[in-house]
């Protein structure tokens, strides 16, 4: 379907969430997603990239708009913004132990030799606290 063109396909790179190991009830947490891009592609740092996050009842976000790129190329929000890594930490505070998940949209743009590709992806964080 359309919204395929505007997925991560496995040889263009890998997209990972990585969940808090330990979230603990009124600590902060950090969440990880980290696109790393496949063979003969890039990350594109010109490209606006955004990652909106949606938190659930019960979890508190430090930030739910998470920015990098662009004309300018800085790195804003990203804890990584180069052409061999793309990576934000999305700090959280689970307010009571139990399971949550932290929706969102993340675009963001990989190039290969000849052109660029825009993405589109939802992100689901699980996390678990204790």
């Amino acid at each position: 379907g359309a919204d395929e063109r505007w997925r991560l396909k496995p040889e263009e790179g890998k997209l990972v969430i990585e969940v808090p190991a330990d979230a603990k009830a009124g600590a902060e947490a950090i969440a990880r997603i980290t696109v790393t891009p496949g063979a003969g592609y890039h990350v594109n740092p010109e490209y606006p990239t955004k990652l909106t996050l949606t938190s659930p009842a019960g979890v508190a976000l430090a930030k739910a708009e998470l920015v990098a790129g662009g004309r300018d190329k800085g790195k804003g929000d990203a804890e990584a913004l180069d052409e061999k890594q793309l990576a934000f930490a999305v700090k959280l505070t689970p307010a009571a132990a139990g399971s949550y998940t932290i929706n969102g949209n993340f675009k963001f743009a990989v190039c290969d030799r000849d052109q660029c590709l825009p993405k589109k992806e939802t992100i689901a964080i699980a996390v678990a606290a204790k």
